[in-house]
C-alpha cells in the first residue's frame, strides 16, 4: 500500500524534472545547462535528481523523446481526422509549423542539441523522425498518384518542408506579428504551392481542414 502511494509522488517529481529540463535547456542550451540548475527549477536537491535520472544526457533524451512523440501523434491525428492528400498535407504542415512556434524553446534545443545524445538514444530519436518523414512522404506520394500534386523530387521537397517548419523555432517571437495559427495556415499554403497544387486543390484542402 505504501509503495502505491509513493508512485504518484515519484511521477509528479519526474514530470517536474522534465519541465525544469525543458526550461533549463531552452535558456542555456545543453552545454550551458546544469543538473544543479535543473534540480533548483524542479524544487529538489541535485542529489535527489539522480534518484530519478542518471545524467543530464538522459534528461535531454527524455525531453527529445517526449517532444518528438507528441509531434508524431499530432501528425497521426491529422491523418485520422482528415481525408484526402490535400487536407491531410495542409493539416500536417499546420501542426508542424505552429507546434514549433508554440514549443519554441524546446524545438530550438532539439534542432541543435541532438548530437549531444549517446548513440543508443540518438538512434531512438532518429527512428521517430524517420516515421514523421515517412508519414509526410506517403501523403505526397498519394497526392502525386491522384494527380493532385506535381513533385518530381519528393525526397528533396520533404527535406525542405521539414527544414522550413523546424526553422520556425529560430525566428518566432511570442510578441511578434504572427500567431502560431497564422504561421500554420501560411505554411500549409506554402507547402501546397511547393507541390504545385492547383488553386482548386488548395481551396478544397483549406475548406476540408
Amino acid at each position: 500500500m505504501e509503495q502505491r502511494k509513493q508512485r504518484p509522488r515519484g511521477d509528479r517529481t519526474r514530470a517536474r524534472l522534465l519541465d525544469a529540463a525543458r526550461a533549463e535547456f531552452g535558456q542555456h542550451g545543453f552545454g550551458g545547462a546544469s543538473t544543479r540548475g535543473i534540480a533548483e527549477r524542479a524544487g529538489i536537491s541535485a542529489s535527489a535528481l539522480y534518484a530519478h535520472h542518471r545524467s543530464k544526457e538522459e534528461l535531454l533524451f527524455l525531453v527529445a523523446k517526449d517532444g518528438h512523440e507528441n509531434a508524431l501523434r499530432d501528425m497521426q491525428r491529422v491523418l485520422a481526422t482528415q481525408t484526402g492528400p490535400g487536407a491531410q498535407f495542409a493539416g500536417v504542415m499546420r501542426v508542424m509549423s505552429a507546434g514549433n512556434a508554440r514549443e519554441q524553446f524546446v524545438s530550438h534545443v532539439l534542432a541543435n542539441e541532438l548530437d549531444s545524445l549517446n548513440p543508443e538514444h540518438y538512434a531512438e530519436i532518429a527512428a521517430i523522425r524517420r516515421a514523421m518523414v515517412g508519414l509526410v512522404r506517403a501523403i505526397i506520394d498519394r497526392g502525386v498518384e491522384l494527380e493532385l500534386f506535381e513533385c518530381p523530387r519528393i525526397d528533396v521537397t520533404v527535406t525542405a518542408l521539414f527544414s522550413l517548419c523546424v526553422d520556425v523555432a529560430r525566428w518566432y517571437r511570442p510578441d511578434g506579428r504572427w500567431a502560431p495559427e497564422e504561421i500554420g495556415d501560411h505554411f500549409a499554403l506554402l507547402g501546397l504551392r511547393m507541390l504545385n497544387a492547383s488553386p482548386a486543390v488548395i481551396d478544397a484542402a483549406f475548406a476540408a481542414s
